[in-house]
């Protein structure tokens, strides 16, 4: 079966547009307000998972078993508190833009992306630290 398509008058098909016109639109009233506290929630999520990652980040760093594999990152992995002020700057930056357009459904959208991408990191990294632990335990 077909999926119906609307063709405006000019004859090119409204669908494609009509759903990224929804995607960025803002949502207003009481949608767009949850809309909003979701996307806070998110950015307080991530603002918590990202400090995760770069605590481990710095403390496997710190004991010599980890390449930095992000290459603009990678310089400042001998200097944590530049590795500190990029991260956080970075993360800031983001979490202003996502704040200002909180209400966007495209905005809900990449943060639930990120936050599921940095769930993903934070289990690698549970899994990778449960592993050097038990290496630790083998050698001493």
């Amino acid at each position: 079966m077909a999926c119906p398509v609307r063709i405006r008058s000019d004859g090119s098909p409204a669908a494609p547009l009509a759903f990224i016109q929804s995607l960025v639109r803002r949502t207003s009233g009481e949608p767009g307000r949850l809309r909003g506290r979701r996307v806070l929630l998110l950015l307080v999520l991530l603002a918590m998972l990202n400090a995760f990652d770069l605590t481990c980040t710095i403390a496997v760093r710190y004991h010599g078993m980890f390449q930095e594999a992000n290459p603009i990152a990678r310089p400042l992995m001998d200097r944590p508190a530049l590795m500190v002020l990029f991260k956080v700057s970075l993360v800031s930056f983001a979490a202003a833009i996502f704040f200002t357009y909180r209400t966007r459904r495209v905005v809900e959208l990449a943060c639930w992306c990120v936050c599921v991408l940095y769930v993903v990191l934070a289990f690698l990294w549970m899994h990778q630290l449960h592993w050097l632990s038990v290496l630790q335990h083998t050698v001493h």
